[in-house]
């Protein structure tokens, strides 16, 4: 009701339409299919890292003598049992290298394939490691070549080819949107 005198109040005006549209397009949850590139490619190179250390491992004998037969031509001066005890520390090194590489490596797959963004930190950490150590294995082991085959000279290069491969793999762009766009864990 109105007053005498006073002219009705205006109509109210019409509710706004509100559309709320999503500032970026929604990530699908689906896997890319460059992740699956990546494991397959770091599953490659952990195999040749295990075929490798596997190899060495079966053919100890003659690779820690021609090692530490190639220490000694190199090195005339130094005693047979100073050799002997770095060979000794570079084949236990190797081994526990690969076996850290084969680990943290397994881990980090499944943390990337869960869709857990530090799965693809680790992998960058350990594919650095397995890079260093391939390159390594290649130039220690490369005196043994003769005594165990040519395969000890192409599977550290392998490891570490593929190792770099998948890492760099797992930063094409799709893959770091899809791990960030993960939903929250607790």
């Amino acid at each position: 009701m109105t007053e005498p005198g006073r002219p009705p109040p205006p109509p109210r005006p019409g509710r706004p339409e509100i559309r709320i549209v999503p500032l970026r397009e929604p990530v699908a949850d689906e896997r890319p299919r460059v992740v699956d590139t990546a494991v397959i490619v770091w599953l490659v190179a952990l195999a040749a890292l295990a075929i490798a250390a596997i190899w060495q491992a079966f053919n100890h004998v003659a690779v820690r003598a021609a090692i530490s037969d190639s220490l000694a031509a190199d090195h005339p001066a130094t005693k047979r049992s100073d050799i002997d005890d770095t060979v000794t520390i570079i084949m236990v090194g190797n081994g526990a290298a690969a076996l850290v590489i084969l680990a943290v490596a397994v881990v980090g797959i499944i943390r990337v394939r869960d869709r857990i963004s530090s799965g693809r930190t680790m992998l960058t950490v350990v594919g650095a490691l397995a890079v260093a150590v391939g390159i390594q294995f290649w130039l220690v082991a490369e005196p043994a070549r003769d005594a165990v085959g040519p395969v000890i000279s192409i599977l550290p290069l392998v490891t570490a080819g593929a190792a770099l491969i998948g890492t760099a793999l797992l930063y094409a762009p799709g893959v770091g949107t899809w791990l960030k766009a993960a939903p929250p864990r607790r």
